[in-house]
C-alpha cells in the first residue's frame, strides 16, 4: 500500500479503489495482530496496549461484533497509521482469548 502513492495519478486512480474494496486486511483485529510483530519497539508496545484495551472494552460489550472494512489512510508511514484507531470499535481477538492479561503485559 505504501508504494502505491508513488504511482502516476492515472494508475493510482485505478489501484486505490481496489485497495479500498479489499481493505479487510486493515481491520483493527488484523492490525492488532500485526503491530506486535513490527520491527519498531514503540509500535510493538502500541500494538500490545491496543490488545489490552480491546480486551477491557470487550468485557463490557454484549452485542455481536460486525466486520466492516475500515477507511484507509493512504498516507500512512507505518501499519499503526493505516486506520483511524479513534474512529473504530475495538473488539478482542478470539485468537488470544486463552491468554491472560499478565501474559500479554509480559511482552510489553
Amino acid at each position: 500500500m505504501q508504494y502505491s502513492r508513488y504511482l502516476p495519478e492515472d494508475l493510482r486512480n485505478l489501484v486505490y479503489p481496489v485497495i479500498k474494496r479489499n481493505g479487510f486486511f486493515a481491520h483493527p483485529e488484523h492490525l492488532m495482530l500485526a503491530l506486535p510483530q513490527d520491527n519498531t519497539k514503540l509500535i510493538r508496545e502500541l500494538g500490545l496496549r491496543r490488545i489490552l484495551k480491546a480486551r477491557q472494552l470487550d468485557e463490557k460489550t454484549t452485542t455481536i461484533r460486525t466486520f466492516m472494512t475500515p477507511k484507509l489512510n493512504f498516507k500512512a508511514q507505518d501499519c499503526s497509521e493505516i486506520i483511524n484507531w479513534m474512529g473504530c470499535d475495538l473488539s478482542f481477538l478470539p485468537l488470544l482469548k486463552d491468554s491472560s492479561v499478565d501474559e500479554i503485559k509480559s511482552h510489553i
